[in-house]
């Protein structure tokens, strides 16, 4: 696990060690152990490394025999044992036991077709000096991050928006704000930043000739294909999960899991020890004031298969703390407060000595675990939405939000009622504080254009459909992305074996009611469990894993919440919001309560801006 970076000079300049090395110091907590660089001409790549695999031997950048060929990798490769066997019979030549070296030889022998042997999470970048061209590629679900820019005759990347930042004055993209104020996050490929871009999940870039070429290597299968019983499909689906788990047991340092005590961290446990791994490490985070009883059922779990558990008390004095601790390592705002303990956890883990954990991400995602997957229930906003023609959601719409803005807003579109149910925000108290009130406008076309694909769709693959959605936005730019900010943050490298392409390809093989066997959200999966967890953890309603922060926004918003946004707020948002009128309506504390969440987003949205933004002009 590492945090990469490079530098292509196209007017054919020499690359200075101190340009790369400005890059690198930026995300020192990328990798605490170790740096490497490697200068050719007017190319440059460099690194921070976390030691996992190959402790002693897997300094980078890594190179071929002939020194021709050089990697810096971010990730892991969980098949580098099998890849290597393969590579070895055909006469390759190791120098380590490093994952990344496999990469560097795989590249030799399958060129870009590579990538279709690996099974990992990843974002590298390959040098070849005799072809002159530079290759970079991200892994199949976007697991590990990879920004890219072009600064007049140069092109950067890097796994941390900082490092190329501090490259010259970015502006922040105001299309970019519009659509965090709607998601909750900056969707792929944009970033915060104007002129900076995120690669999307199983694409690659080559630069050769001065000229950037991306192309996308992967997709999941179009349509259901799955043609056996259901017995056959519970099989299938443990076996490519044990099998998942397996390959990211391989560490050469310790490991732990977060164990929410939610069906998905606690099958991850299960299903290692059943696999005889032992004396497991789990964390959890008691949150005072959040209905739910998280670690209790933990305790269940961690209980029933002996783990060494350690369970964090938090509440809204910590939240604010911790948030402050990760502040200056987030490169990106982001609204959900999930960030925060698993930021915390990572430190214990740290702490610990653990420099792997295992998380539950994913499942639901994939699994059809969450209530927008299925059929709305009668009378919703979202059933109006999926079952009138626009004529009439028009006309409930507008009466609807007279005594309901936020239910009525919602019936104007199923891509609407759907991207918002996904991202909590209540445009509604958006747009009450925003200058401009023709600012929902833009808010809501932004949230419809991103899930466009509901607006005209039959409903013979309801269910996938939307998982698919959540694949490409919500898991990518909000679960996968903080879960990879907050644990790097602690130096922890972060893992999801839920999110094995073979696991995902599979779950959108199989058909929707197979999903929600005997009409239950993850249903298969859940079934498939049945001998492996107990009642109660199978049975629990969900709960995220997330903060109660609208109960904690009532408590603080006369507080820290209130100084940092009526007293100290940021020039960029003073533009934006009207001061007197947020005032006003925190003077209500029931439209603090249902307009929690986006309030915590404006709170995050100005905290970055002052303590990152304002440090890089």
């Amino acid at each position: 696990m590492c945090g990469i970076c490079g530098i292509v000079d196209f007017k054919g300049r020499k690359i200075s060690k101190e340009s790369i090395k400005i890059m690198t110091n930026s995300m020192v907590h990328r990798g605490p152990d170790d740096e490497g660089y490697l200068i050719s001409d007017n190319v440059g790549i460099g690194m921070r490394r976390l030691s996992i695999i190959d402790l002693e031997k897997g300094q980078q950048p890594i190179s071929n025999e002939d020194d021709s060929i050089s990697i810096v990798l971010n990730g892991e490769i969980y098949n580098h044992i099998e890849l290597r066997k393969e590579l070895l019979k055909k006469g390759h030549v190791f120098k380590t036991n490093s994952d990344t070296e496999v990469i560097v030889h795989l590249y030799e022998e399958y060129g870009y077709k590579s990538l279709q042997k690996i099974n990992g999470m990843f974002a590298f970048a390959i040098l070849d000096k005799q072809k002159k061209l530079l290759w970079i590629a991200r892994d199949r679900l976007g697991i590990k991050p990879l920004y890219y820019a072009l600064i007049q005759d140069k092109f950067l990347f890097s796994s941390d928006l900082n490092s190329i930042s501090k490259n010259k004055q970015f502006s922040i993209d105001s299309e970019s704000l519009i659509k965090f104020f709607g998601l909750a996050y900056v969707p792929t490929p944009r970033t915060i930043y104007e002129g900076i871009e995120k690669l999307p999940p199983a694409h690659y870039l080559l630069i050769k000739n001065s000229k950037i070429t991306k192309k996308k290597y992967w997709q999941l299968p179009n349509q259901v294909y799955w043609r056996e019983d259901i017995n056959q499909a519970k099989e299938e689906f443990l076996s490519l999960i044990n099998d998942s788990i397996r390959l990211r047991f391989r560490s050469d340092v310790p490991l732990g899991l977060f164990l929410s005590g939610g069906i998905d961290s606690s099958a991850l446990v299960a299903l290692a020890s059943h696999l005889g791994f032992k004396d497991l490490n789990t964390l959890t985070i008691n949150f005072i004031g959040k209905n739910g009883n998280d670690n209790l059922f933990a305790k269940i779990v961690s209980s029933k298969y002996q783990t060494s558990h350690s369970e964090v008390e938090f509440d809204l004095i910590d939240f604010k703390k911790e948030l402050d601790d990760l502040m200056p390592y987030l490169d990106e705002p982001i609204t959900d407060s999930a960030i925060v303990p698993t930021f915390v956890l990572s430190k214990i883990a740290h702490d610990q000595g653990i420099k792997v954990l295992l998380s539950g991400a994913g499942g639901d995602e994939i699994f059809g675990g969450y209530a927008r997957h299925h059929y709305p229930r009668f009378g919703s906003p979202r059933w109006v939405a999926e079952n009138f023609p626009k004529s009439i959601r028009n006309v409930i719409s507008k009466l609807w939000t007279r005594v309901q803005p936020q239910r009525g807003i919602r019936a104007i579109s199923p891509a609407i009622a759907y991207g918002l149910e996904c991202s909590g925000s209540d445009v509604f108290f958006i747009n009450q504080i925003m200058r401009d009130k023709n600012s929902i406008n833009n808010i809501l076309s932004n949230v419809e254009e991103q899930f466009i694909d509901l607006t005209n769709e039959n409903n013979n693959n309801y269910t996938n459909k939307r998982m698919k959605l959540d694949l490409q936005n919500y898991l990518l730019d909000d679960v996968l992305s903080l879960t990879d900010k907050a644990t790097m943050a602690a130096s922890v490298e972060g893992r999801v074996p839920l999110l094995d392409h073979r696991v995902v390809e599979f779950a959108f093989s199989i058909p929707s009611e197979m999903n929600q066997l005997n009409s239950k959200a993850k249903g298969l999966f859940r079934e498939s469990l049945k001998n492996v967890l107990p009642n109660e953890i199978l049975n629990r309603k969900k709960e995220g894993f997330n903060a109660p922060t609208s109960h904690w926004m009532v408590d603080s918003v006369n507080s820290k919440i209130k100084e940092e946004l009526l007293d100290s707020i940021d020039p960029i948002l003073q533009d934006i919001i009207d001061i007197d009128l947020l005032e006003k309506l925190f003077s209500n504390k029931n439209n603090i309560k249902t307009a929690g969440h986006s309030i915590f987003g404006l709170y995050m949205l100005n905290r970055w801006l002052k303590i990152n933004y304002r440090k890089t002009i």
